[in-house]
């Protein structure tokens, strides 16, 4: 049983709690159905609504298994925060804004990316790509998605907009509340423009290693390394 001296802004709490529903219901086959009967969902984003950004891309984890759920569509749909505006996909865009921030992706001043060729890195993932010295054996890119929220996001996205579309628009017609008003503009574009992190990261990974299948031969050809 929680403590009195538990609070909600105590991380430990939190990510213990976080875990436990992630694990011990969401999980189960058993509780699972019992967690969305008595609007687990709901009780999900009002934690993360106010938890701290490390709280919040661990929570961000349950919210992509919750968005596989077709029965959580519903509660995804319908909740709203404190503020009337403050929806699930007003939060995830939130996150998204904030971990760019942290990871120091550069963007022009109208949002858009500032150099396509290092697009969505953030400062230490553009370093060490740039860098003549990178060991072969380490990927920026891969190392840049541990820990990082935004896969977990745009995963939410493809499952909301693309996999489950049809039935987030009979849930949001059958609870009069029409999801698309609910995301801003400037969300729709950010999400259309940044959702596809997983395939640019996929990208990269291939161009970085033609770069060194390319060197690779042209030592070998040059005599420098020898395959036998």
């Amino acid at each position: 049983m929680p403590l009195e001296s538990d609070t909600k802004i105590s991380n430990s709490f939190l990510i213990s709690a976080c875990d436990f529903t992630w694990q011990c219901i969401i999980l189960n086959e058993v509780t699972k159905d019992a967690f969305f009967e008595d609007l687990g969902v709901y009780s999900i984003f009002n934690v993360m609504e106010d938890a701290p950004f490390i709280v919040q891309v661990l929570f961000l984890s349950i919210c992509s298994d919750l968005c596989v759920e077709p029965k959580s569509l519903p509660q995804i749909v319908t909740w709203r925060g404190k503020e009337r505006n403050n929806s699930f996909y007003k939060i995830i865009c939130d996150l998204w804004r904030k971990q760019e921030k942290i990871k120091g992706v550069l963007r022009d001043e109208y949002g858009s990316i500032e150099e396509i060729e290092y697009a969505l890195m953030g400062e230490i993932q553009r370093s060490e790509t740039k860098s003549e010295n990178l060991d072969i054996s380490s990927s920026p890119a891969i190392v840049d998605l541990i820990g990082c929220a935004r896969p977990k996001i745009a995963l939410a996205i493809h499952l909301i907009t693309r996999r489950h579309f049809e039935k987030v628009e009979l849930a949001a017609s059958v609870y009069n509340v029409p999801f698309e008003d609910a995301i801003t503009p400037e969300d729709q574009v950010k999400t259309g423009r940044d959702a596809h992190i997983i395939s640019i990261k996929r990208k990269k990974e291939s161009t970085r290693i033609s770069f060194y299948d390319e060197d690779i031969k042209d030592e070998t050809s040059s005599g420098s390394i020898s395959l036998k």
